[in-house]
């Protein structure tokens, strides 16, 4: 495990959500009626805006499917090594709301400190990180 692998977990936790936004976008947008539905119209690439419509949710669906079903394994993968490898449970609840949860550094710091200052939680991460090497143990 590296800060690395944590910081790809938290962005395609990110990705997902972007995905699903953008899919519920595409929901809400083709809930009313298209005129060129109603008419018959196609563009000139011979599909309707519904046709598109249904080829985009078809495409993010399929994305999204795939980027979740990787995520919940990372996510086994990185509870996995929590368990084994960290063995503070202040540092384990920084690493679950700072990557896991994919709060910002100043929201984990409250969660996890009360404290509205980012550089709380991220220098107790960091000493721990230096003084236990739990990124290099198993490398």
């Amino acid at each position: 495990m590296t800060q690395e692998y944590l910081e790809s977990f938290l962005h395609r936790g990110r990705l997902i959500e972007v995905k699903s936004r953008e899919l519920q976008m595409i929901y809400d947008t083709r809930r009313s009626i298209p005129t060129d539905f109603i008419s018959g119209q196609s563009n000139s690439f011979g599909k309707s805006s519904v046709e598109r419509a249904l080829d985009r949710i078809d495409s993010i669906t399929k994305d999204l499917e795939r980027e979740i079903i990787l995520y919940a394994e990372e996510l086994d993968q990185i509870e996995s090594w929590l368990n084994e490898y960290v063995s503070d449970p202040l540092i384990s609840a920084i690493i679950r709301s700072r990557y896991l949860c994919g709060d910002s550094w100043q929201k984990t710091s409250w969660v996890c400190f009360r404290s509205t200052n980012k550089s709380t939680s991220q220098m107790a991460f960091r000493r721990y990180v230096q003084t236990h090497n739990i990124f290099e143990e198993q490398e």
